[in-house]
């Protein structure tokens, strides 16, 4: 059906997709650090993030 909101009737359709490309990396991330116990659950995913997962991880290890 035609979107009331615009003049041609037409619906935005790619714009979703946009957001599922870091979900994806911090989910192949999360798997490639689930040997070490250490979970992804907050985006960004930065570098300094990373780190400092691994490393409290590691302190809770020891």
């Amino acid at each position: 059906t035609p979107s009331p909101l615009t003049p041609l009737g037409a619906k935005g359709l790619g714009e979703g997709n946009t957001m599922s490309a870091p979900v994806v990396i911090a989910n192949a991330v999360t798997d490639a650090l689930k040997p070490f116990n250490v979970s992804i659950d907050q985006l960004p995913l930065t570098p300094d993030r990373v780190w400092s997962k691994i490393h409290h991880q590691n302190a809770v290890k020891i």
